[in-house]
C-alpha cells in the first residue's frame, strides 16, 4: 500500500505544477455602442404633426385622431449577412408620441441591414392586456375575442367639404391584424458605429404612402383580417424607409 500511496501524491504534485504553469490569454471585452431607432411622421417625405389634414389614395380629405402600430424583433445584420445584434422586445408606434425605441447594446461594426417585424406573433398575441405590461397593456390595440390588433387607424373625412372635422363627418375605425398577416420589413442603412456611443436609426412613415390606393370615404370600418386588412398592413409596409433627410 505505501509505494502506492508514494505514487499517487507524485502524480498529484506534477498535475499541480502543471496547472500552475498553464497560462490563459487575457479576454478583451468586445467594444460596443447604444443603439436606438426613431421613427418620424412625414407626408411626402416632409415632417408633419397628426393635427394636420391629408388626403387618402382617393383624394378625400381626412384627419387623424389615431395611428398606431406594433413594431417587433429587432435583427441588426452585417456586410456578410450575419446578425451582428438581435433584439426581441416590442414597441408600439404612436403617432402622437416620441416614437425613439432603445434597443440595447450592440458590437462596433458596420451595419448593412435592418430588419422587424410590424405586427405581432402568435406568442406575442397570448398576452393578456389586464395583466401584460407596456405595450401589449394598450386599451385600443386590444379589442375582446378579436384580440390585438397591428395597426389601428382612426380619424374623420371631411364629408361636406368644410374644412372643419367634427361629428358631421364620416369618423373612419381600421383595427386591422391577426397572427397570420405578420410582416417583415428590411431596410438598408448603411451606419458606422463608434464605441461607448448611441447611434439612432432613423426612420420615416409616410402618411401618403400609408394612404396609397386607401379609400376611407368608402371603406371606413374595417376589424381583423381580410384583404382590406392585408393590404392596409402592405400599404404600411411600403410607407416606413430610412429618412430621406
Amino acid at each position: 500500500m505505501k509505494p502506492t500511496y508514494l505514487t499517487f501524491l507524485a502524480a498529484l504534485a506534477l498535475l499541480t505544477t502543471s496547472c500552475k504553469k498553464e497560462t490563459h490569454a487575457p479576454v478583451t471585452p468586445t467594444a460596443t455602442a447604444d443603439l436606438q431607432m426613431k421613427i418620424s411622421l412625414v407626408n411626402d417625405h416632409s415632417h408633419v404633426n397628426m393635427d394636420q389634414t391629408f388626403t387618402d389614395g382617393m383624394g378625400n380629405s381626412i384627419q387623424f385622431t389615431g395611428l398606431k402600430f406594433f413594431v417587433g424583433h429587432v435583427h441588426i445584420k452585417g456586410h456578410e449577412n450575419d446578425v451582428i445584434a438581435a433584439y426581441h422586445d416590442h414597441f408600439l408606434f404612436d403617432a402622437r408620441a416620441n416614437n425613439t425605441f432603445h434597443l440595447g447594446p450592440i458590437p462596433v461594426e458596420h451595419i448593412h441591414e435592418l430588419h422587424f417585424n410590424l405586427g405581432l406573433d402568435e406568442e406575442a398575441c397570448m398576452h393578456d392586456p389586464a395583466t401584460a405590461g407596456a405595450p401589449f397593456n394598450t386599451p385600443d390595440m386590444h379589442f375582446g375575442e378579436m384580440g390585438y390588433c397591428f395597426l389601428n387607424m382612426e380619424g374623420r373625412v371631411d364629408t361636406n367639404g368644410d374644412g372643419i372635422f367634427d361629428e358631421q363627418d364620416q369618423p373612419f375605425q381600421l383595427h386591422c391584424g391577426s397572427p397570420e398577416m405578420l410582416r417583415q420589413l428590411m431596410l438598408n442603412v448603411h451606419q458606422d458605429l463608434v464605441a461607448g456611443s448611441t447611434t439612432t436609426l432613423s426612420l420615416e412613415l409616410d402618411i401618403a404612402d400609408l394612404l396609397s390606393g386607401i379609400d376611407l370615404l368608402n371603406n371606413n370600418m374595417h376589424m381583423g383580417g381580410g384583404e382590406f386588412g392585408a393590404q392596409l398592413l402592405g400599404t404600411l409596409r411600403s410607407a416606413i424607409a430610412t429618412d430621406q433627410m
